[in-house]
């Protein structure tokens, strides 16, 4: 039987040959298109939001043009820059935002490199020139109109803070997005590394990937549980403050749709507090479960949510990543075949993951102490950390019972 895998495809019976099918084939020209249609897709989503925005504003009297510049702001902080508001510098990152370009952005690699599959099979059908790199060259056309596009569009505009860690961020988004479009496109990625390393190794990083994966999903399932937890035993404290508001109703939607573009990031917060380090309200408070804090905060229900003064009980929560690393290991027969070696790299992605994802959990969400808010340095490497301990206990415990 034929497939229809991209190496298996060949030209059509009315082909004209090389020199009408070389132009819209190059790839460069398929990097640069799919930049463009990529593009396309995040104006779509961006430019309505903004116009929604605008309308539930319309008494501020906002030219329409607010709309496209909002847009574009809104695009370069979901690449994690922070924009200027005119009143301060916002630099908390709307992460569910950045979810959304990472899978459009990664969608795009993919496709471009399936093309590029389909070059080769015509390069070796005679109906293609060669092209010297064009595994690099598409993906570099795409990621470069995609980046000059969004950077150009947010320096044109105005409000775009350039900084190292939005600069840092930024390539994060990128980098992450190639990576994952590379490796669902192709086996190009995992031959190379074969010939170079062997089998051996690429066996033990994928083992340490699954097993990274399986933490890094229990820790997100856990940070969502602690959230509900925490609004459900502080319900009358976060019905009080959505009743400040002159409409209650219209506030409780608001609020939850801002908590939903940041719900990345307040899940990343919930795993900092368990973790220890905890994370920065504000200038003047920590929010940890060791230590009290005596600061107002802002009136939001999340925010108001979290206890002052933590429990006795608070520090046991350290446990909690940790018994997400154990349960990542031993949870299911199919799991427990994981060597110390993989568990060693497992730790690695782990810590090295978690650090990134904290970078996006930090920034100005005010002016004044309000500059200083989201997870503390040491967030991302206790959050990793605890939960490499935990798959090391659960390796150790497996080693026991076998004995």
């Amino acid at each position: 039987m034929v497939t229809s895998s991209p190496r298996n495809r060949v030209p059509a019976a009315g082909s004209s040959g090389r020199s009408s099918a070389t132009p819209g084939r190059h790839p460069l020209v398929i990097g640069a298109l799919e930049g463009v249609r990529v593009l396309a897709i995040l104006a779509a989503i961006a430019v309505p939001v903004s116009a929604v925005c605008w309308f539930i504003g319309l008494a501020e009297q906002k030219p329409l043009s607010a709309i496209l510049v909002w847009a574009i702001r809104g695009t370069v902080a979901a690449h994690g820059f922070a924009v200027d508001t005119g009143d301060f510098a916002f630099g908390l990152t709307p992460t569910l935002a950045t979810v959304v370009c990472i899978a459009l952005l990664s969608h795009a690699v993919a496709r471009t490199t399936r093309a590029l599959e389909v070059n080769e099979t015509l390069e070796e059908a005679g109906v293609l020139d060669p092209v010297p790199y064009a595994r690099y060259l598409g993906p570099a056309a795409l990621v470069g109109v995609y980046a000059l596009v969004v950077l150009g569009a947010g320096a044109a505009v105005g409000g775009m803070l350039p900084s190292p860690l939005g600069s840092g961020r930024f390539l994060l988004v990128v980098l992450m997005s190639v990576l994952l479009g590379t490796l669902r496109a192709t086996e190009a990625p995992h031959a190379w590394a074969r010939a170079r390393w062997g089998d051996a190794v690429i066996g033990l990083v994928d083992e340490a990937g699954r097993a990274a994966r399986r933490a890094a999903v229990g820790l997100l399932v856990v940070g969502l549980l602690g959230v509900v937890a925490l609004l459900a035993l502080r319900f009358g404290t976060v019905t009080d403050v959505i009743d400040g508001y002159s409409d209650p109703l219209a506030a409780a939607i608001g609020l939850g749709v801002v908590h939903l573009v940041f719900l990345p990031t307040v899940l990343l917060l919930a795993l900092a507090w368990m973790s220890g380090p905890g994370f920065s309200l504000s200038a003047a408070a920590v929010a940890t479960p060791f230590t009290a804090f005596d600061s107002p905060v802002l009136p939001v229900p999340l925010l108001v949510a979290v206890p002052a003064a933590p429990p006795s009980w608070a520090p046991v929560l350290l446990l909690v990543p940790v018994l997400v690393g154990v349960v990542a290991v031993i949870g299911r027969r199919s799991w427990q075949d994981i060597s110390w070696a993989a568990v060693a790299v497992t730790a690695g992605f782990l810590v090295v993951g978690a650090t990134a994802c904290a970078l996006f959990a930090r920034g100005a969400l005010g002016p004044g102490g309000l500059a200083t808010f989201g997870a503390v340095w040491a967030a991302g490497p206790a959050i990793g950390g605890l939960a490499a301990l935990g798959v090391a206990a659960g390796r150790g415990m497996l080693s026991l019972g076998r004995r």
